[in-house]
């Protein structure tokens, strides 16, 4: 398989570039695209095939669900059962920016929601017209990566195409925080500091992160 390289600006993506992403994206494909956190790597959720790919190429157990990408915030409400007050909060302040917040879904199971605020991904989305799924283009336990060039060090030759619009702005990964727990537990600390999202819910914070644990 060739791996298409995919340039386009990160501030004013070209629509022709995005359309022919979003091609391969409708066609089954599995491509790398930038947030403003880190590259992602994911495919549309009806093509059970490229979820597939994903879990394989990125060595990811399979009771690890992926993360939805949205377009715009509200969005969150179309695909969860419940967001408590906490949860609201977050949104509110956070989304869109460097946050995975993790919902009970629809299908009695936990999902984490990303909408990121880099033009790439949000032009993609809006063009494919329903939400993404994926996680960061990296192989389970190493670095997410930042740049293009890291992606296909990692996946070239195994994924369809990747969009690269240079380095990352962030350069480190989304804070992960589940929702579904009172109080809200922080799964990882990233590109928003803990303090800050206590300061924010003005209580308490679980913190969940597993010292032994591994990039995702």
């Amino acid at each position: 398989m060739e791996t298409k390289v995919l340039k386009i600006d990160p501030v004013q993506p070209d629509p022709d570039v995005i359309a022919r992403a979003g091609k391969i994206l409708d066609a089954g494909g599995v491509i790398a695209f930038p947030t403003e956190t880190v590259y992602g790597l994911g495919c549309l959720a009806e093509h059970t095939e490229a979820v597939a790919r994903i879990y394989e190429i990125k060595q990811r157990p399979r009771e690890r669900a992926l993360a939805i990408y949205l377009a715009d915030s509200p969005d969150v409400f179309d695909h969860v059962e419940h967001v408590s007050i906490e949860g609201h909060r977050l949104i509110e302040r956070y989304m869109p920016g460097p946050i995975t917040l993790i919902f009970s879904d629809r299908t009695s199971g936990k999902t984490g929601f990303r909408v990121p605020t880099h033009p790439v991904l949000t032009e993609l989305i809006t063009t494919a017209g329903r939400p993404l799924v994926g996680t960061s283009a990296n192989i389970s336990g190493r670095p997410s990566p930042t740049s293009a060039a890291e992606v296909l060090a990692a996946f070239e030759g195994r994924i369809d195409a990747v969009l690269d619009a240079g380095p990352t702005p962030l350069g480190v990964d989304s804070t992960v925080i589940d929702c579904t727990t009172s109080p809200p537990t922080l799964l990882r600390e990233g590109a928003i500091a803990a303090d800050e999202v206590r300061a924010l819910l003005g209580g308490p914070l679980a913190d969940g992160r597993d010292p032994t644990a591994s990039p995702t």
